[in-house]
């Protein structure tokens, strides 16, 4: 549910359903715990940080897009290049860009700077 929602705000900057995608992801988390499912919530983590950048986007909310810059990196904690490359490229690119946003956003050159450095385990 979280993905439409947030497919859906995406495309028509729809504040609503955005929120509503980080509240679904947020639900998500509560139950893929980094214990029991690691690849899971760290998915968790990844589409939490894409609701959150997007919403923080739309809106000019800052809190909102370092948030999602701790959920990317919350993610990255456990995908690595190695062993998750996919999901490991995808969450460095959505953290690019959380990053991206906040920078322009927050008129903060260092975390335009900070895009360029992956993070996480190799």
């Amino acid at each position: 549910m979280g993905n439409s929602l947030e497919k859906i705000g995406r495309i028509t900057g729809n504040v609503p359903c955005l929120e509503e995608a980080v509240e679904a992801f947020k639900a998500a988390l509560e139950v893929r715990s980094r214990e029991a499912m690691p690849s899971d919530w760290a998915g968790s983590q990844s589409d939490l940080g894409l609701a959150l950048e997007t919403l923080g986007r739309v809106t000019g909310d800052v809190p909102r897009l370092e948030n999602a810059v701790q959920a990317y990196k919350a993610a990255l904690s456990v995908f690595s290049r190695a062993s998750s490359p996919a999901e490991w490229a995808t969450t460095q690119a959505g953290l690019g860009a959380a990053l991206m946003s906040l920078g322009e956003i927050a008129g903060d050159p260092p975390r335009l700077e900070e895009r360029s450095k992956p993070t996480g385990p190799r």
